[in-house]
């Protein structure tokens, strides 16, 4: 995503901010709090969410993504949402951090299409030639509720450490090359 302040942005808190995942995976009672109520979890933030916020936590052979919102306020009227959409999440169809903006502009536009999306991700995905993982569940962000996820510790066993999570955040949420 770019730093520009005008287009969809609809990426905005669609991701669980890395210092709240280290914390979580780290701190027992704070990762129960997140559950529990985001919204306050969250307040120490830098920048907390002004929207309302629910987190969910993820397991190893489930993974969740967010369907991101399509903001009228927000939206470049002189842009089709698919180039909107494309040139914020960009040409990653690896379903890792977000949905293929395929996926998202696809499910911005078609109605049934969003539904099929919600109710089975992997047959919807394969309708335009991507390969979900296996048990994979979107659920929708709306005007009243953004879904955060909570990625499954890469550890099974046991709590991480503190240096495993830093070595996790840092590859996963940290371009390559920065």
């Amino acid at each position: 995503m770019d730093g520009d302040s005008s287009g969809l942005k609809i990426m905005a808190w669609t991701v669980l901010p890395a210092e709240a995942t280290e914390r979580a995976w780290l701190d027992e009672s704070f990762r129960t709090s997140l559950l529990a109520d985001a919204q306050s979890a969250l307040a120490f933030l830098r920048h907390p969410p002004t929207v309302p916020v629910e987190v969910v936590e993820e397991r190893q052979d489930a993974p969740v993504l967010p369907l991101p919102e399509l903001s009228p306020e927000t939206r470049d009227p002189g842009a089709s949402v698919a180039e909107l959409v494309h040139a914020e999440i960009g040409d990653d169809e690896s379903f890792s951090l977000h949905l293929p903006w395929r996926v998202v502009s696809r499910a911005l536009t078609d109605a049934a299409f969003r539904s099929r999306l919600l109710e089975d991700a992997g047959a919807a995905a394969t309708e335009l030639g991507l390969r979900a993982p296996a048990g994979l569940r979107v659920l929708p962000n709306t005007g009243g509720r953004h879904v955060l996820v909570l990625p499954a510790s890469p550890l099974d066993a046991g709590r991480p450490t503190a240096e495993d999570v830093q070595r996790w955040i840092t590859a996963e949420f940290v371009p390559a090359g920065t």
